[in-house]
């Protein structure tokens, strides 16, 4: 989702990065913008895997048999866990991107744990290879991969932002 708009705050260009981050482009930052956490996958398919184990032992006294079963069910509750704990937190990511439409940058900058913030004046270079936009800032480097709808207003609002430090490499035709 791109959306522009200013609530007295400048203007943010907020640009969906993947399933569970969001980054706004604001007057003063980048902000990266956790919208679910990943370990609600990990914990979903730890729990489906730990119930599994645990109803195969119980149900198959043998060791042998236990051990088959209990395999057999893991592998399968992983998988399903990894399932329920995808749909957990792609619904926590919708419920997330409605609460942050509502806020104003400096409010989602106040919360640490949910943005990491990017000063403009920290980046030294920007690269824009197609639809990959590669942030580095000290020794560390953000890569977002860009929408097809926000290629081009990302591409403004940087080169806006960082005139002379913005490297575009063109990966077949311009979009």
């Amino acid at each position: 989702m791109l959306v522009r708009h200013g609530k007295g705050m400048g203007e943010v260009l907020k640009i969906e990065g993947g399933r569970w981050t969001d980054f706004w482009f604001t007057d003063k930052d980048i902000l990266q913008i956790t919208v679910a956490p990943s370990s609600y996958i990990y914990v979903t398919t730890a729990a489906f895997v730990a119930v599994a184990v645990l109803l195969a032992r119980e149900l198959n006294p043998t060791f042998v048999s236990g051990v088959i079963v209990a395999a057999a069910g893991g592998a399968f509750a992983a998988a399903l866990g990894g399932i329920f704990g995808s749909l957990l937190a792609n619904r926590s990511a919708i419920r997330r991107r409605r609460e942050l439409l509502s806020l104003a940058s400096d409010q989602v900058r106040a919360q640490k744990k949910l943005a990491i913030s990017v000063p403009w004046s920290e980046l030294e270079s920007v690269k824009l290879s197609g639809r990959t936009m590669t942030l580095c800032h000290g020794k560390h480097q953000m890569k977002i991969l860009l929408p097809p709808k926000a290629v081009v207003p990302a591409r403004e609002y940087v080169s806006a932002k960082l005139a002379g430090r913005v490297v575009i490499e063109q990966r077949g035709p311009p979009p």
